[in-house]
Parts: structure tokens; sequence; C-alpha cells
């Protein structure tokens, strides 16, 4: 028994390394065939070279491994170096496995719910985390409203930018700060507090000894650590109760070589800030520096596109040559009214029948108004009366409650600014344009330059308007017919009365007038009146002789003054006119109308003045317009 279980423990001992003998004595063959392989193909060896044969291995020679059963495979022993082997090579073979096959989904389960509490979702080659986050974080706004507005779209991503800040660093307080070192003001654009409950409510700061306005005059950043809270109201001006501060850091921001505005952030952690902190910071005020560029280009760009409609705009009100200058009034006010911000708009020029400057147009927005359509104003004592008197434009953030701006009824003085803007050509000026806005919306460079230009183009409508006007009084002829309007016509008409009375010559006057009719009411506008005009004169103008004299009174009437012809001759002439024009017929538009004439004549007499003349001329004119179609005479 002794001896047989000592050889049972020698073949166990030596079944590992019989195993490992085949391994080798398999690999030795597999090297060997290969080299005599290599051999074959390379052709014979080289000459004088030793022969070395290949080791051959006999089958002989191997342990002979048959086939095991199961419970021999079961019963047969395993050295623990072998089992670490085989499970190594296993767990690898099965990697391997896992990352050629693709993973195939049986249907049956979900491969992402997002709904699954604390999952973690495994792939190929990762693994996937569940994300409890809201879409709002990640998805930007509804930026349409603002797109169109520059000022609120750099507040926007302003605001996004302090918020960066505080999520980087230890801000409890971000502020933006405009600096205008003209007014030497700070102005407080956008902020975000933990404390904002003891933020100051007021947005205009001036400079003073703290840190902030120290930024705003040397333009270098500025950090404070170790703050004394007795000092700390003194040292940050954007804070109107202490708020236990311990540091602090202000970053100036550039824009054209200028300080434009300061970067400030706080905490109540103390020495919180660093040389770091400084660089981090400047990254952000260049990013500011490049949305101010944007800024104000893109304001730029939209003030020209408004300035281009509301000259557009006023042109198409003015276009019509019949304007007068309260239709010019009116559309200058009309387009300014939605390209500036105003409280009370109107427009104060001179009015010729009254011989007094008077309040032609007004706007207001808001109750309490007072409407001033018509009101007289004086220019020795209005602010409004040293912009016209002066032609210069006239603004004041500050008026005195007994000092008049416009005139003495205009609603009491509000806490706001007020702009007087002259309407000039390069002659004279012919009134001026006021605007009234509330202190948070004064108009700025931008708004005052497109009112002054328009203001310029209104001046030189209404110098032009007046030059017509002054041409019109003091022409002899008519525009359309060329035959001599009301005035010439009366002064020639006087010329020939003064010779007829001298020379005791018959002189008779006839008034044609242009029959309306209902039918053709449609059509009786401007182009179709001129055209009938055009028509009865050139009938009219084959009766006259060289020497009698012919005028237009107004649109649709004409005077004729027949020489040396008593009131039977004159009556002979108009009827035989009369059935002339009748009998003719107008074309227009590719259709015929027929045109009548109602003429009434007078004849001169001893005694008698040019007016008398006209007046009976004119009443029997009225009569036969009354008849339509005849000829009334005066006896």
């Amino acid at each position: 028994e002794t001896q047989l279980n000592t050889e049972q423990a020698a073949e166990t001992a030596t079944k590992p390394a019989e195993a490992d003998a085949i391994d080798t004595a398999a690999m030795t063959a597999t090297e060997n065939k290969a080299a005599e392989t290599q051999a074959s193909d390379g052709g014979a060896s080289e000459t004088g070279a030793a022969e070395t044969p290949a080791a051959e291995v006999d089958a002989s020679d191997i342990p002979a491994v048959g086939p095991e059963t199961a419970e021999q495979g079961a019963s047969r022993p395993q050295s623990a170096p072998a089992l670490q082997h085989a499970d190594e090579e296993s767990a690898v073979s099965n990697e391997e496995q896992e990352k050629l096959s693709p993973e195939v989904p049986t249907g049956d389960e979900d491969l992402f719910d997002p709904d699954a509490p604390d999952m973690q979702h495994q792939s190929i080659g990762h693994k996937r985390k569940k994300l409890n986050i809201q879409l709002t974080e990640i998805i930007e706004e509804a930026l349409d409203s603002i797109r169109k507005e520059p000022r609120k779209e750099f507040d926007y991503l302003l605001s996004r930018v302090l918020k960066v800040i505080r999520s980087v660093i230890s801000a409890r307080t971000a502020i933006f700060l405009w600096v205008n070192t003209d007014k030497e003001e700070l102005v407080i654009e956008s902020r975000i507090s933990d404390v904002s409950e003891l933020l100051v409510s007021k947005r205009k700061m001036s400079f003073g000894s703290d840190v902030v306005s120290q930024i705003a005059q040397s333009g270098r950043p500025e950090i404070l650590t170790e703050i004394n809270p007795h000092a700390e109201l003194d040292l940050i001006p954007y804070y109107e109760a202490p708020a236990e501060t311990r540091s602090l850091i202000g970053v100036p921001v550039y824009f054209n070589s200028n300080v434009v505005g300061i970067l400030t952030a706080d905490t109540n952690e103390e020495d919180a800030y660093g040389s770091q902190t400084v660089s981090f910071l400047g990254h952000f005020t260049k990013l500011i520096s490049g949305l101010i560029q944007g800024y104000t280009e893109k304001y730029d760009l939209l003030q020209s596109a408004r300035t281009l409609e509301s000259i557009d705009s006023f042109r198409r009100l003015v276009n019509d040559p019949r304007n007068t200058k309260e239709d010019i009034c009116f559309a200058l006010v009309d387009s300014l009214e939605q390209l500036v911000p105003f409280t009370t708009m109107g427009i104060c020029v001179h009015d010729d029948q009254r011989q007094q400057w008077v309040i032609a147009e007004m706007r207001s927005r808001g109750n309490g108004r007072v409407n001033l359509v018509g009101q007289e104003v004086f220019l020795d004592d209005s602010l409004i009366g040293l912009a016209i008197t002066n032609a210069e434009l006239q603004k004041h953030n500050e008026v005195p409650p007994n000092v008049v701006r416009v005139t003495a009824s205009e609603s009491p003085v509000d806490n706001g600014s007020y702009t007087f803007v002259p309407l000039k050509s390069y002659s004279r000026c012919f009134g001026a344009l006021f605007i009234e806005t509330a202190a948070s919306a004064s108009l700025s460079l931008q708004d005052i330059q497109i009112v002054e230009m328009l203001a310029e183009y209104a001046g030189s409508m209404l110098e032009q308007m007046q030059l017509n006007e002054v041409i019109h009084d003091n022409a002899l002829a008519d525009e359309t017919t060329g035959v001599l309007n009301h005035r010439a016509f009366y002064q020639r008409l006087h010329e020939e009365f003064e010779r007829a009375t001298d020379m005791n010559l018959a002189f008779s006057v006839c008034i044609i007038g242009i029959d309306q009719y209902v039918s053709l009411a449609s059509r009786l506008n401007t182009e179709f009146a001129e055209i009938t005009a055009n028509h009865v004169y050139s009938m009219l103008n084959e009766v006259l002789r060289p020497y009698d004299i012919v005028g237009r009174l107004d649109a649709s009437t004409f005077g004729v003054g027949l020489i040396q012809k008593n009131l039977q001759e004159a009556e002979l002439w108009a009827e035989r006119l009369r059935k002339k024009i009748a009998s003719s017929i107008l074309e227009l538009q590719a259709q015929q109308f027929s045109v009548t004439v109602s003429i009434g004549v007078a004849e001169y007499t001893n005694q008698q003045s040019l007016d008398d003349l006209m007046a009976n001329a004119n009443k029997v004119a009225g009569l036969a317009g009354d008849k339509t179609n005849a000829v009334v005479v005066f006896a």
C-alpha cells in the first residue's frame, strides 16, 4: 500500500510536467516545420555551410495523450499555476468576444430609460450616467423679442457673463458699471447678488473716494482684502448698508483705449482674490469690450435704418404739392413719434393770417398734458423763442418753475429734459420743434442728430413752399394753360377799362364757368380738371381776337374782356362759344365726354367802376351756372 501510494503521487506530480513537455515539443515541431518551408522556398543552402537537419519529433517521443472520459478529466488534478493561466486566457477571450460582438437588444428591455432612478446605461466600451438636470438649463431662451433691440440684447448677454463669473470664482455680488468721464458718474448697468436688498436703488453715482471711482480714474485693476467693516460703505459705493464684505476685486473695461466700464466682484471670504483672478476677469473684460463694439455697430445700423424709414415716411407725407405749412408740421411730428422717446412733442411756426407765432402741432403721452395747438408763443420770454431767434439747438436738463418753456398755459415742469430744435434752412428759420422727455429716457446724441436732420429737411420744404407762394403771387401766367392768371387778368382789365372810359368805347366782360355734373363728380380729380380746362381754353382761343383779354380766375372759371363789343355783340359771341364747346367731344382714358359751359355777360356803362362791372358779370354767371349750359346777360 505504501508503494502504491508513492507511485500514484509520482504519477500525479509528473502529469503537469508531461503537459509542459507536450507543449514544448509541439512548439519545437512547429518551428522546425516553418524552417523547412523557408529553406525549400529559398532554394539550396549556401556552399560550405554545415547543414543542420531540422529536429524531427517522433510521435513515440511524445507521451500518448488520448481522449479522456468525463470521469478521467474530472479525476485528473491540475496545478495551481496551470489553473490560473487557464482562467486568464479564458477572461481575455471573453473580453475580446464582447468587443467584437455587437450588442443585440432582445426587445424586452428599454435601452435608455431616462426616468429610471440612479441607473447607469452600459454599452460597448462605455457606461452612461443618468443626468438629473432641466433642459431649460442648456436650451437657448427665446431671443426673438430682443434681437431687434440691441440694448436689450447687450443686457441679456452681460447678465450671462456675470452669472459665469459667479459660478467660477467666489463672488457674492458681481456688478458691471458704466463710466461717464464727462459727467464724472458711475452708472450701474447689470448686477447679480445674493444680498440684493443691501444694494443701492439708484443707478447713477458721482465719482468719489471709493475704490470703484479710483479704478475709473486710474484705469488699473484693484484688489482689496481685510476690509474694515467701518470703512466698507466708504470703499464700496454700490452698497447702502453694511454687507460684511471682506474681499473685493475690480477690473476696468476698455473700449477705443478709454475706460468705459468696470467689472467688480466681492465676497465675505478673506483674501479670496489674487493675480490669477485678475487674469481670469481680464478675459471677460475683453469679451465685454467685444459686446460693446457689436452693440455699438448694431445700434448704429438700426438707427440708420430707422432714420431712413422716417425720412421716407416724411417724404411720402409731404409729397403732395398742395400741402400746407400745417401738413408739413403734422408729417414731421408723425415721423418722429415712433423714432424718439418723448412725453410732449410739438412745433411752433408763424401764422401769416394771424401774424403770430403759434403751436401748429402737438402730441402728448400720458394724462394731465395741456393741448397747446393754436396757442400764441412769445419769442421774447420763452426757451423756444431762443431757439427760433438764434436758429440754434437748445437743450435743458433742468428748468426752473418760473421759466416759460413754450407758452404760458403749458403744463408744469417735470423732472426731465427739454430740447428745442429750429426748423431752419440756409437762409432763415421758420420755427422750432420742442421735445420734452422723462429723466430716465432723455434723448441720446444719435436721437438729436436724427431730429436735427429731419427738422432741417422740414425747414427746406417750408422755404420751398414760401418761395412757390411768392412766385405764384408774382407770376402773370397760369401754369397749365399759359393765359393770364387772376392777378394779371385784373391788371390788364383795369388798363382796358380806363382806355374805354377815356375814349368812350364799348367794353364788355364775360365770366365763363365749366359746368360740374354729378355724373362726372367721381372723375373730377386734379388731372381731369386740368384736362377739361385745357379743352375749354382751346375752344375759347379759336373765337378770340388777338387783342381781346383772357385770364384764368380759378380752376374752372375763365374771364374774357371783349374790346369794342356792346352787350348784344357780346351775347352773340358768348352763345356761339357755348354751342361750340357743347358740340365738342373730350376723350379721356378711352372714354368720351361732353363738356358744357355757363356764361355771364355784362357791359360797361358810364359812371360805373371796374368792381361794379365784375360784380354784375359774376352775378349773372352764377345764374347761368344754376341753369347749366346757358348764357345770361346783365341788363
